[in-house]
């Protein structure tokens, strides 16, 4: 999260992507996808209080007890997986962690940065995966419970747009997506080939649904949230398989500044030399000589470690040229490489805790912005651009706030006598 200021006048910038890529977005030859529109009611929020992220893949490899080494003899797919492997060609299964006989995959991710103070003004669950088929039977791979082995692929189940979600102390909901933002399967043959990557077939689908009510009871955000039965392929895919999940949260709090947040879903694939750009208006950044600061927030599906030359850049309004994104976590040229961290430290309160989730990036990063060089005083607008020369990858979700002024207003309450 940024780094907070002692002054009355204050507010945030937050840039929030969810990042999802299937392994051959190469290939794929769909040329219409979803425009990114805003999410929030009325566009925005101002608020005093923040954005944070959190969130975890839902598929894995095996690993042995180095927790680097894949074996897929090694008895199932919760442990963490921190090796430098990509998910590419490899057998890939159901992750399941809360022993629940109800759910056939699970895993895990606990909030753990925000005060006891705080309470929930929007969150939303955002889940996805590549999900052509659901399962291929290939030597050692074991089908997660909930789908049925075929000799290429089995057929879809229709249920991918409904998972369970669980608060902290809570038991399972049933929810189904407020919409489907993309179902990248548009193949009439459920059932094709492993290879066989004609149309949109290997693109994602993504789902989001709105859980503030499940969560605006808590007396406290702070804990363990689950998500479950992420429908997804799993088994040895040539292009990879990859799922996960993120969950959203826009909450108050009486001590923090204010901030002027507001959140973009849509899809847009990028591979090869192909750029993405899009922009985001009307928040106004504190003036000089307060410093700016800016946390951005992104995740993604299949973006992997070991291929480079991806990135995330950002260029104000006033700004001549754009600017990388990136953090300890997230180098320069390769942003999008299967990590869960916050502020440039991955992230360990999860279930698996995975320092390589196989495609799946949930990240929150502070803006790089020395002298306030990137985002200026009194800066109206940016725009974010995706790149790539080397990984595939596309943006399904973000998020973008600033810091703001407002005053900071103190309430004293007197009692005259009117004698």
């Amino acid at each position: 999260m940024i780094k907070q200021h002692q002054f009355n006048l204050k507010s945030i910038f937050i840039l929030g992507c969810f990042v999802l890529i299937t392994g051959l977005s190469q290939a794929q030859d769909c040329t219409s996808y979803p425009a990114f529109t805003t999410r929030l009611p009325g566009g925005f929020l101002k608020l005093k209080g923040d954005l944070t992220m959190i969130g975890n893949n839902i598929v894995n490899v095996k690993v042995k007890a180095d927790g680097t080494t894949i074996d897929n003899t090694q008895p199932d797919y919760n442990k963490p997986y921190n090796g430098t492997g990509n998910n590419n060609g490899q057998s890939m299964g159901y992750i399941d962690v809360d022993t629940d006989a109800s759910t056939f995959n699970s895993s895990s991710a606990q909030l753990a940065n925000v005060s006891t103070c705080a309470k929930v003004k929007f969150a939303y669950l955002y889940w996805a995966a590549t999900y052509p088929y659901a399962s291929v039977s290939n030597g050692n791979n074991v089908i997660g419970t909930g789908e049925t082995a075929g000799t290429a692929g089995s057929t879809r189940q229709s249920d991918w747009n409904q998972v369970k979600f669980k608060v902290p102390g809570g038991t399972y909901t049933n929810i189904t997506a407020d919409k489907v933002i993309w179902n990248g399967f548009v193949n009439s043959d459920p059932n094709y080939a492993n290879g066989n990557t004609g149309g949109c077939k290997d693109t994602p689908y993504i789902c989001v649904k709105e859980v503030t009510s499940q969560m605006v009871g808590l007396s406290s955000l702070l804990g363990d949230y689950f998500v479950a039965n992420i429908r997804a392929s799993v088994g040895n895919r040539s292009s990879g398989t990859s799922a996960g999940w993120n969950l959203v949260i826009i909450y108050e709090d009486p001590n923090l500044t204010s901030k002027y947040i507001s959140i973009f879903d849509g899809y847009q694939p990028i591979s090869g030399t192909k750029t993405a750009s899009f922009a985001v208006n009307g928040f106004k950044a504190v003036p000089a000589p307060q410093p700016v600061n800016a946390t951005i927030g992104l995740a993604a599906l299949e973006g992997d470690v070991s291929i480079i030359n991806d990135w995330v850049e950002i260029k104000s309004n006033n700004a001549a040229s754009f600017t990388s994104i990136f953090d300890a976590v997230n180098p320069n040229n390769n942003f999008f490489n299967s990590t869960v961290s916050n502020n440039g430290v991955v992230t360990t309160n999860r279930n698996p805790n995975s320092k390589n989730t196989l495609g799946v990036d949930v990240d929150l990063v502070s803006l790089p912005n020395p002298s306030n060089a990137v985002i200026p005083n009194d800066e109206t607008g940016a725009t974010l651009q995706l790149k790539s020369t080397g990984d595939g990858y596309g943006v399904y979700y973000s998020s973008f706030a600033i810091d703001i002024i407002e005053p900071k207003i103190n309430l004293v309450k007197k009692v005259y006598d009117i004698a």
